[in-house]
């Protein structure tokens, strides 16, 4: 810290400030050795950055972690965020080899990401018989057979395209073809230069539901606040109609389910729950009780089917 002409004693030290002659004083000191690059993560969960400051090309990253004034260090970043993460590309993923082939710190031969990765060439050369790719590093060649990568990525001998098992062998697919790359806007395979349509959107099936519609007829009879006149609306009689999709499209929401009732709808297709007893309009069923109210909601959350939904 010295040699950076660091004053100590200070109540803080921002990143913008220190960090730039730290990383160049280490970079210097250790050129044949390590090449630094600093990553400073806030706790908002942002995956990108909130500050960075290195060389393009490192093999040694610090990771820090700034929360309330105070910066710690982190041994992997992915500890951060549950999930592996990538540097280069600022986010996460789930499997190496599903990381964006695109990712320049990925090694498309033997699927490992980091700053030290692709693979650099050594005083090796081998071709996989399995996967058909050529090794240029032993390192490189061992960890693709051991990872099982091998039976996960091939290479194509005519196009040469490295390209992904699973995702070719999908819905009918049976393997790599030459010029065909998978397009995420489409969800398909096709030559780039094709252009891509969009699928036409398939019906989703709905589960069976049933809809009821009811109507609350009130007394203001009871005062609630006498100094200021005030009365309450109290429920004397409610009237609701049980119908669902099915029996709207059929007709038969217009028709009683005293004899034929309708696993959806339940046993009945009108209901009343009155204070009093009537005898002029023909329904279902008819509950008299002094509380309409609590009836109705008890009957709302447990006397109907509950093997389906109630809008």
């Amino acid at each position: 810290m010295r040699e950076i002409g660091v004053t100590f004693g200070l109540n803080g030290y921002a990143a913008e400030d220190w960090i730039e002659p730290i990383v160049e004083y280490w970079n210097n000191k250790y050129n044949s050795t390590f090449i630094f690059k600093v990553f400073i993560f806030g706790s908002s969960g942002h995956y990108k950055p909130m500050y960075k400051y290195g060389p393009e090309h490192y093999d040694t990253p610090i990771i820090l972690y700034y929360d309330k004034s105070h910066f710690d260090g982190v041994q992997k970043v992915g500890n951060l965020f549950g999930k592996p993460y990538c540097l280069s590309c600022e986010m996460v993923y789930s499997k190496p080899s599903e990381h964006s082939s695109k990712c320049k710190s990925r090694c498309l031969n033997c699927s490992r990401i980091g700053p030290k990765f692709p693979c650099k060439e050594e005083n090796f050369s081998r071709k996989c018989q399995d996967c058909c790719k050529i090794f240029n590093n032993f390192d490189c060649f061992s960890h693709h057979l051991t990872s099982g990568f091998c039976n996960n990525s091939k290479q194509c001998e005519k196009c040469g395209e490295i390209w992904r098992v699973g995702i070719n062998i999908q819905n009918g697919r049976k393997g790599h073809v030459c010029n065909e790359k998978y397009c995420g806007r489409c969800g398909d395979f096709h030559d780039p230069k094709r252009g891509c349509y969009i699928k036409p959107l398939k019906a989703k099936q709905i589960n069976p539901y049933r809809i009821v519609a009811f109507d609350l007829e009130t007394m203001q009879h009871k005062i609630s606040n006498p100094a200021k006149r005030q009365r309450i609306h109290e429920a004397n009689f409610i009237a609701a109609k049980i119908v669902c999709p099915k029996c709207i499209s059929t007709g038969e929401w217009k028709k009683s389910l005293k004899n034929n009732s309708c696993q959806v709808c339940g046993p009945h297709r009108t209901i009343t729950f009155s204070q009093q007893p009537y005898s002029d309009t023909v329904t279902d069923e008819q509950i008299i009780t002094q509380n309409p109210l609590e009836e109705f909601a008890q009957w709302i959350l447990y006397g109907l089917p509950n093997r389906y939904d109630t809008v």
